[in-house]
């Protein structure tokens, strides 16, 4: 369960679908073997909107729940590495970088004083499926 979220009886969330090739009806059939075999009460899952609109999910009788504002993440490890925000709160930043950190920057002042990039997504698309009684 997620923090802040209520617990909801034999609910599932589908964290992750990708695929490299289009399989025509590929989720359509993993999603009925899954329903078949797990007889859940609900199902959550997540569009990233950088790379979907959701489609497969409305196609197979998900409902959208909600859309998310944009977010950000930093650039690291020398324009490699995409990391989240959480690492790199104020009270984090004062060892990570005692020599750009100050009380009055904010984190965002002090990410570009050290040298740290902010890149931002696109926001996400929350949607659920309902399929028994609750």
């Amino acid at each position: 369960i997620a923090k802040g979220q209520k617990h909801v009886e034999n609910s599932y969330e589908l964290s992750r679908y990708a695929s490299k090739y289009a399989v025509v009806g590929g989720f359509s059939k993993l999603l009925k073997h899954f329903e078949k075999e797990v007889s859940p009460n609900e199902i959550i899952t997540y569009a990233d909107m950088r790379w979907s609109s959701g489609d497969v999910y409305n196609k197979n009788g998900f409902e959208l729940l909600s859309k998310s504002e944009p977010n950000y993440w930093y650039i690291t490890d020398r324009m490699s590495k995409r990391s989240h925000r959480f690492n790199f709160r104020k009270n984090v930043l004062k060892n990570k970088f005692p020599e750009h950190f100050s009380i009055d920057k904010t984190e965002s002042q002090i990410m570009l004083d050290a040298g740290v990039n902010k890149v931002w997504d696109c926001g996400n698309l929350k949607f659920i499926k309902k399929l028994q009684s609750l």
